[in-house]
């Protein structure tokens, strides 16, 4: 899990907690079936963030930050020694994602 990840969980894990505690807060108003229905609610709207998280919001930096760094964008397996294919991707042979990576830096020799 990376670190934006953990910050992520964090977060959700974070606003469930307050939601949580508003929910206590009020007591007996709501009763038991209604402590658990909200509960569900908060569980059910955390899965749906992180799920929109992942599919829309994932900051489109990494992926390249990850590629200059010689590493697969998708699952940062090392990628800078596998050979490209023809057609000028590399393969990542750990989750099969092809990448253009940048060339190589020139090499003088100072």
């Amino acid at each position: 899990m990376t670190s934006t990840e953990r910050r992520r969980w964090g977060g959700l894990i974070a606003l469930n907690a307050m939601f949580l505690l508003g929910v206590l807060l009020l007591g007996g108003t709501v009763g038991l079936w209604g402590f658990l229905a909200l509960c569900g609610v908060s569980l059910l709207f955390s899965f749906c963030g992180a799920w929109v998280f992942d599919r829309r919001v994932k900051i489109p930096g990494t992926a390249a930050a990850r590629i200059e760094r010689g590493l697969c964008g998708s699952c940062v397996y090392p990628i800078e020694t596998t050979s490209p294919q023809p057609d000028g991707c590399t393969v990542c042979p750990e989750c099969g994602a092809a990448w253009k990576l940048p060339p190589p830096p020139p090499n003088n020799p100072a």
